[in-house]
């Protein structure tokens, strides 16, 4: 789809996306280049050590260049031609339209356009719910202390803006939630955010479908999603601190105890009318 050479000094790397991360790192490595991708700018100029010359040998690859400046990185090569090669055959078709016709100018366009291509071809949301713990870390003694819902619903902006980093573009957690068959081939995106309820901040999952799950789907994704939450996306982005002004925050999706759970959204408003909201943060 897109190729780049790369020069660092007198040595000289080629390249071609698609590709996988850790061979990008390893080519890199080979021209005495140390850092990572991301470190890597897309200028070609003769004054700089390493240059990077974008090229492509079909329309599509040529005028998908045309999307990135010399502020980008080969990390944003790398993320755009894997957004576009995990995109559903449908969204693909769609998207190709616009970038032969130059009507996307910069990278964040082109994610906005697969993400709206992406809903609109797959319409029903199925929301759901679990709830959030936390644990933030005391300056003062160097320890931790755990927090509730209540507590991480005063921080509602930065989780968001962390949860957003982590759901890179070419990457589709969807893909992954469930081995049920028809579940699986049904489900074609899931976001993971966050909702306060009530002044407590709960964990939310929006599933996207083509057409509704049956009640036997809807179990399976429920595994599926406290299996990531505890062991997938969840375990991962509980690892990431979040600044706040009283201390680093680690946010987390799952915890063993025996009032967790995943629930619809009727079975969450259940729940809520129940009056257990209001039970949340003894923790």
């Amino acid at each position: 789809m897109i190729n780049a050479i790369i020069n660092n000094k007198d040595k000289t790397a080629v390249v071609e996306f698609p590709m996988d991360l850790y061979k990008l790192y390893q080519d890199l490595h080979e021209i005495g280049f140390q850092g990572g991708p991301h470190r890597v700018k897309l200028t070609d100029n003769e004054e700089d050590d390493i240059r990077v010359k974008l090229f492509s040998d079909n329309d599509f690859g040529n005028h998908l260049v045309l999307l990135f400046n010399e502020n980008d990185t080969l990390e944003d090569v790398h993320t755009v031609v894997g957004a576009i090669t995990i995109a559903p055959d449908e969204v693909k078709e769609q998207l190709e339209e616009y970038i032969l016709h130059d009507q996307l100018d910069t990278k964040e366009e082109l994610y906005d356009l697969l993400t709206e291509l992406k809903e609109t071809n797959a319409p029903i949301v199925t929301t759901f719910y679990c709830p959030l713990t936390g644990q933030i870390h005391d300056e003062e003694d160097g320890g931790m202390n755990d927090v509730d819902g209540r507590f991480l619903s005063d921080y509602i902006s930065e989780i968001e803006e962390k949860l957003e980093h982590e759901q890179n573009p070419d990457f589709e957690i969807a893909d992954y939630i469930t081995d049920h068959p028809t579940a699986n081939a049904k489900l074609k995106m899931a976001r993971w955010s966050v909702e306060e309820i009530g002044g407590v901040l709960y964990g939310r999952i929006d599933c996207r479908s083509a057409e509704a799950f049956t009640p036997e789907e809807i179990e399976a994704i429920k595994d599926g999603i406290s299996g990531q939450n505890s062991d997938g996306f969840g375990e991962g982005f509980e690892q990431r601190e979040i600044s706040t002004d009283e201390g680093d925050l680690y946010v987390s999706f799952w915890h063993s105890g025996d009032d967790y759970f995943i629930h619809t959204q009727e079975e969450m408003d259940e729940y809520i009318n129940q009056g257990n909201g209001l039970k949340i943060g003894g923790m």
